[in-house]
């Protein structure tokens, strides 16, 4: 018998390890926060949904924390959108 891990196993294994560290614990809180802010006030959501072309936050999952760190990387990524078009609707 062969036994071969999973690599997308170890991968979640090693983003929980990751998301251990104090810092990165407290970025993904607040980030969640951040989450929770914008989906319960409504004005915040449509600005957010006009400047990102209707795209949503994608949520992490309790079990996988690899969503983790795909949210936090969307939530980067829709703060540049906005922050590209904030620019250059002002000019």
């Amino acid at each position: 018998m062969f036994w071969t891990p999973c690599i997308a196993q170890c991968i979640d294994l090693m983003l929980e390890d990751i998301g251990k560290i104090p810092f990165v614990r407290d970025i993904v809180e607040s980030s969640k926060s951040l989450e929770n802010f914008i989906y319960n006030h409504v004005s915040l959501l449509s600005l957010m949904r006009r400047f990102t072309n209707n795209k949503k936050l994608v949520s992490p999952s309790i079990t996988q924390f690899a969503t983790t760190f795909i949210y936090l990387q969307s939530l980067l990524n829709y703060m540049w959108d906005v922050k590209r078009h904030m620019q250059t609707s002002f000019i």
